[in-house]
């Protein structure tokens, strides 16, 4: 993600091309991602031009699709072919939650801050006989992390799966400290990027991680209904297709040679919606128009903006640690007394303010974007003073 340097862009202009903003403080970048105008007018005209013509572009848009695949490959520091186009992050977790052969007494290891895309699929395998899951505790210390997952490695750990940034939390596991215990253990490792592509940069060669997951509906503010998964070339035999068909195969006529293609391909078959993926580096370029190196400062600079002043609102409990190379652009926070959705609701009716909620554990999480403002920040932080002073 490097790039020469260039004048930082006018966050105005910025603003004019997300029309949502004039009615809607938007600080859910973490569950959706909102895309630009010059990147869903990329989007309508790949989808149209499938939707419109049909068969006739159909092997013209398996290009443009594989050219998107290219994109999405080099922004992650992977080869074209070790990586899958999937729906969204949770696509690529059942891949291979389902697709590694497991052995009767095989433990899998995640984090006890996980999406429901990470904790359902391991939880309903466990259920349906397979692998025991434990689970280690996410810490603000990275150290502490680590001596928690050493902890629970025994001789029947086959694999540690976690997101590369806790979507509970906002906090940025030690991912790559992650992967050489990983390896020093001989075990596989599965990282949940959902939330960390588009916010800092990611290289999956550079972490030594087997698997990961992203999408492109969040950080990267592109198409919903696009992901990916990368899976290590050498790691590919590694997960057995649970379905196939139309693309899967070397010689998909020849039903007597079913040889799996030598590829991420291999977990795609049939027609796809093309366009979305087709689109994709639309969403990509857009970013990397405004500069990298500036999109990842903007998103410290506004978290940062944000964690120094919440915590002097009463009752209020920041869960996110302050340094930005231990966290990410997500803030979460507690306040006694008050669940999730009661603040959610508070800030909504009152403010106009997207957050996300928590409801098990009380957490309330906004989203700090390249788009937000700190007079929308501050906006939030008078509405959470005004909701505990009742």
């Amino acid at each position: 993600m490097n790039e020469q340097r260039q004048a930082a862009p006018d966050i105005a202009v910025l603003r004019r091309a997300l029309p949502v903003l004039e009615r809607v403080v938007y600080l859910n970048t973490g569950t959706a991602g909102i895309a630009a105008a010059p990147v869903l007018r990329r989007l309508w005209e790949e989808v149209a031009l499938f939707e419109t013509e049909g068969e006739v572009r159909y092997h013209e848009m398996q290009e443009r699709m594989e050219a998107g695949r290219g994109r999405v490959a080099a922004l992650v520091g992977a080869e074209a072919d070790e990586i899958a186009f999937t729906r969204n992050a949770t696509d690529g977790v059942d891949l291979v939650a389902w697709g590694i052969q497991w052995r009767e007494g095989d433990e899998v290891i995640i984090s006890d801050q996980e999406h429901p895309a990470m904790n359902h699929p391991w939880f309903y395998l466990q259920a349906r006989g397979g692998p025991k899951v434990k689970m280690f505790a996410v810490e603000p210390d990275p150290e502490a992390t680590l001596r928690n997952v050493r902890a629970l490695i025994t001789s029947r750990t086959r694999l540690i799966a976690s997101s590369h940034v806790s979507c509970q939390t906002g906090i940025r596991v030690p991912a790559k400290d992650l992967c050489a215990l990983a390896a020093e253990h001989g075990l596989l490792i599965f990282l949940d990027g959902a939330q960390a592509v588009g916010q800092f940069p990611v290289d999956v060669k550079a972490l030594g991680c087997d698997f990961y997951a992203s999408n492109g509906h969040k950080w990267l503010h592109g198409p919903k209904g696009t992901g990916f998964l990368y899976l290590r070339r050498d790691r590919l035999d590694a997960v057995r297709p649970t379905h196939v068909g139309a693309g899967s195969f070397v010689r998909p006529v020849d039903l007597d040679d079913i040889r799996l293609m030598p590829s991420a391909h291999r977990y795609e078959y049939g027609t796809r919606g093309y366009g979305a993926y087709a689109a994709l580096p639309a969403a990509v370029d857009y970013l990397a128009g405004l500069g990298w190196d500036w999109l990842e400062q903007r998103l410290a600079n506004l978290s940062t903006y944000l964690k120094v002043r919440l915590p002097e609102v009463p009752n209020l409990t920041l869960l996110t640690p302050r340094s930005w190379d231990l966290s990410s652009a997500l803030v979460s926070f507690t306040v006694a007394g008050r669940t999730s959705q009661e603040m959610a609701d508070f800030l909504w009716h009152t403010s106009k303010i997207r957050s996300r909620t928590f409801p098990d554990k009380a957490i309330l999480r906004v989203s700090t974007a390249y788009f937000n403002t700190e007079e929308e920040l501050d906006l939030l932080l008078a509405a959470m003073r005004q909701m505990v002073g009742r």
